[in-house]
């Protein structure tokens, strides 16, 4: 299954941990499609209902901030030797996910104008709903 071209390895300091790519696809398929399916369910809400008002003191607007919750709601501040840790056993780090997450949802790059080179930008692309 080709999901996204991951690196396959993490750097910590001098160690290598390598990333099991393809045991990571199913779950990375899963995370992608679940932001694809929320903000779907966000759009239609606004449609049901009235867009709301851009939260006071912000500059982004209320697309721009559905993804900010998204990566706020996976950010952690980790030690070097948990970060390790969960590498060495095959778990993802959460801004991996999240950036490779979004990376394949064309409606976080539309909301952003990500230009087309970008690392937020996936060269290949997988996409279920």
């Amino acid at each position: 299954m080709s999901y996204v071209s991951l690196q396959t390895t993490l750097c910590f300091y001098l160690l290598q941990v390598p990333v099991d790519a393809p045991g990571y696809a199913p779950e990375a398929l899963a995370e992608t499609s679940g932001v694809r399916l929320a903000y779907k369910a966000f759009k239609a809400w606004e449609k049901a209902n009235k867009v709301e008002r851009k939260a006071p003191g912000v500059s982004r607007n209320n697309d721009q901030m559905f993804f900010v919750a998204y990566a706020q709601a996976n950010c952690f501040n980790r030690n070097p030797n948990e970060a390790f840790s969960q590498a060495a056993r095959g778990i993802l780090q959460e801004n991996l996910k999240v950036n490779m997450a979004v990376s394949q949802v064309p409606e976080f790059r539309d909301v952003f104008n990500c230009p087309s080179n970008t690392n937020m930008v996936a060269k290949k692309s997988c996409t279920m709903y």
